[in-house]
């Protein structure tokens, strides 16, 4: 199968030091996403651009959705319930509270609504943090360990499956998974990024359970196909790529958060960009796929 080439444009200009997180919620047609090293969640109204920004107490590494209109939120320290109205946030869960050098990054719902978050360890992303399950009564269950920095969580279609990728190293891995009690069956080996290429960072699944993987040092978002075949790319005119998600009225365009963390001087002028979010629009592409509704916290 020829690979499709795909461009994302531009968005919004925004230059997050750390863009990442990105989720589109359907119920108020809006995309939110996060700044993690300035402690902000953004959200934007891709219609007419309007944009709000809220400052949480700690550096927030991923989100869910709630049915009320509330968000569990994973900061640094641990899981809180944030309330986008008041601005509040309320503590649910310490993460790692013996590992000073760690701290909460990516996470996604499971197609139950458990989220499924783990962490990173700053100092060098040595093997010592973890991926945790919190369930829907506040149930903390470990899932992986000896984790460097916890990316690429995502979900099968059918919720049979689960995505992991470590950014240490430069491979993707797939997992078993029950949806009845939410543990991790047999892993194998997904797909390998190519050396002189970037690594994995986040990732999201789309309704043919293709899996587009944001390249940190790639300049692009790499899409496959269920076996591991790479069937589409999507490149942008920056270099760290951190995640991606399905949004807009049909699920159809593909958008997409970089960051400035990590440039030299040098590559942050010739990059004037990085940071910023971009889209790809992918029913002009000639490409049919098209996202999954965003899963919600079910507690």
């Amino acid at each position: 199968m020829t690979e499709k080439h795909l461009q994302a444009e531009l968005l919004l200009d925004c230059r997050n030091f750390l863009g990442e997180g990105v989720r589109w919620n359907g119920a108020l047609q809006k995309l939110f996403w996060v700044d993690i090293e300035r402690a902000e969640l953004w959200s934007l109204d891709p219609e007419d651009h309007a944009t709000r920004t809220w400052t949480l107490p700690e550096r927030i590494g991923s989100f869910a959705f709630k049915g009320n209109g509330m968000m569990l939120v994973a900061l640094e320290s641990g899981l809180h319930e944030f309330d986008p109205e008041t601005g509040e946030a309320k503590r649910l869960t310490e993460f790692e509270p013996d590992l000073p050098s760690t701290r909460m990054n990516d996470g996604v719902c499971d197609r139950q609504g458990r989220f499924i978050v783990g962490g990173l360890d700053e100092e060098s992303l040595r093997p010592l943090s973890s991926v945790i399950s919190y369930s829907a009564e506040g149930d903390v269950s470990p899932l992986i360990s000896e984790v460097g920095c916890t990316n690429s969580l995502a979900f099968s279609s059918d919720g049979r499956k689960m995505y992991f990728a470590d950014t240490s190293d430069r491979f993707i891995y797939r997992f078993d998974y029950d949806i009845e009690n939410g543990r991790l069956g047999e892993r194998v080996l997904f797909a390998a990024l190519p050396e002189k290429g970037g690594r994995p960072d986040g990732s999201t699944i789309d309704a043919q359970d293709h899996l587009w993987n944001a390249e940190w040092g790639g300049n692009q978002v790499t899409c496959y196909d269920p076996d591991g075949a790479i069937v589409a790319r999507v490149t942008l005119p920056v270099s760290n790529i951190t995640c991606c998600t399905f949004g807009g009225s049909e699920l159809s365009k593909l958008f997409i958060t970089s960051a400035q963390q990590g440039l030299t001087e040098e590559q942050r002028v010739a990059q004037p960009h990085a940071g910023s979010l971009f889209v790809c629009d992918l029913a002009p592409g000639g490409l049919k796929n098209r996202g999954l509704p965003d899963v919600l916290y079910a507690g």
